[in-house]
């Protein structure tokens, strides 16, 4: 469960996060939405563990807390399959298609359907 109680964050005199209560219990999903500078990165860094409010509680004992960011982070080198699978291996789910070792990929122009837990990737 992710609890977050009274948040409040500044950087510097600017204040981003301020009386913030959050509750996520296990199968729940959430989206955060506004406006660019509103703190949405920040609430999300906050509930991975990457940042410390100033003031309040963020407690989460989710097992895996996932955070996208929101430059690009692929390597424009591969392919998309293979861009998966190095994402899907950091996060401890072995390869399910082959195409070399390790590999998502099938043939160069091929489809690849991929299931993992609750999601397909198509």
């Amino acid at each position: 469960m992710l609890e977050m109680r009274d948040l409040r964050l500044a950087f510097g005199p600017h204040t981003v996060l301020d009386g913030i209560g959050l509750d996520v219990r296990p199968g729940e999903r959430i989206g955060v939405i506004g406006p660019s500078g509103a703190g949405k990165s920040t609430l999300l860094r906050l509930a991975a563990g990457l940042l410390r409010p100033d003031e309040g509680t963020c407690h989460n004992t989710f097992q895996r807390t996932r955070l996208v960011f929101q430059e690009p982070r692929l390597l424009p080198w591969r392919s998309v399959a293979d861009n998966l699978d190095i994402a899907l291996r950091a996060g401890g789910v072995p390869a399910v298609l082959g195409g070399g070792a390790g590999s998502l990929g099938g043939p160069a122009g091929g489809g690849v359907s991929v299931g993992v837990g609750p999601y397909r990737f198509l």
